[in-house]
């Protein structure tokens, strides 16, 4: 065997071990008082080996359930599996389930949210959603030593609660955060923690933290708003709103998911009639998943009522319910 053969070889083996890191050292001034506590209570992220999750799902698999989800969403969907692709065609298949931060951007409705939390899930990847228009950094930021409530930021707090280093935080609408003197901001805390190294100050630990494993994902509807340096540290995709060509598939989804959400093994079966109506709310300017959603649970709700309390609607016009689909599902945009 040459000598190229073997470093191959020994390279391959050693990409079939488990991946750890270790996200903290040792902190500051751990023989106080309050450090020995904090040093007791992170003891597991702390001077340990924390293991990086990688995808359970192989490439196939994350191609095709992301582009039949979302075929309206692409760039999205070739971002994803890219970021895969690279990781097992030229680097460490270990590292596959850390991606690079991106920001997802499109009109509300537009699956956005639903495109990140199913992308975690066939990653096999631990998420985390973290509201953008708190008016704090929502757990990001560190509470230093000296308060009460001190403890460390966000993505440790989830390293150390899911028991891996590459947890996903995702933090949805990230163009309405609004900060304060006194709590801070997302962005700037972001900033702090998204830099090149992965190196992150953490005030409770009184050290270094990192943090280059975490997946660090947003959504926005807008980006005009947000600073650039912001913007430079992710990689900004578009998520157009869904046309009426995939409305069918959307629906079958939204059933799917409705299903899983009440444990029922088979739902009530839409008509003809009644799918148009739902799936019609896709088309025009205000059209979107979520006014499809909404109206799939009030017919559900209908249904339902119709079955087990036949009295309490006999009074009621079947087809006027179904037409109230367009008043109630304009709401929920």
């Amino acid at each position: 065997m040459s000598s190229n053969e073997h470093h191959q070889t020994a390279d391959t083996e050693s990409n079939r071990e488990p991946l750890e890191v270790t996200v903290c050292h040792s902190i500051g001034d751990e023989h106080s008082n309050e450090g020995c506590k904090i040093r007791k209570a992170y003891r597991d992220v702390i001077g340990t080996g924390i293991p990086v999750i990688a995808p359970f799902a192989d490439i196939a698999t994350v191609a095709h359930t992301l582009i039949s989800t979302f075929p309206w969403a692409t760039d999205a969907v070739r971002l994803a599996v890219g970021e895969l692709a690279q990781k097992q065609a030229y680097g460490d298949p270990r590292l596959a389930g850390v991606l690079k931060p991106f920001l997802l951007v499109g009109p509300p409705g537009s699956g956005k949210t639903r495109f990140a939390s199913e992308l975690a899930h066939t990653l096999g990847l631990p998420l985390d959603i973290i509201s953008g228009s708190a008016s704090d950094t929502s757990g990001l930021q560190a509470v230093s030593r000296g308060w009460a409530t001190a403890m460390p930021c966000g993505p440790v707090n989830a390293i150390l609660r899911h028991g891996c280093a590459n947890p996903v935080l995702l933090v949805d609408e990230i163009e309405k955060a609004k900060g304060s003197n006194n709590n801070g901001h997302i962005w700037s805390t972001l900033l702090s923690m998204m830099n090149g190294d992965g190196q992150y100050y953490d005030s409770c630990l009184m050290a270094n933290v990192d943090l280059r494993y975490v997946n660090f994902w947003a959504t926005a509807n807008s980006i005009q708003n947000l600073p650039e340096p912001l913007l430079d540290r992710f990689i900004v995709i578009e998520v157009p709103g869904p046309s009426v060509e995939h409305a069918d598939s959307i629906l079958d989804t939204i059933i799917a998911d409705e299903a899983k959400a009440i444990s029922a093994e088979k739902m009530p079966e839409l008509s003809q009639l009644e799918r148009r109506k739902i799936t019609k709310l896709l088309g025009g300017n205000s059209g979107s998943i979520r006014q499809m959603q909404q109206a799939y649970r009030a017919w559900v709700r209908e249904q339902a009522m119709r079955e087990l309390l036949p009295n309490f609607l006999a009074g009621q016009d079947h087809d006027a319910a179904l037409l109230d689909f367009d008043a109630d599902s304009s709401r929920a945009n």
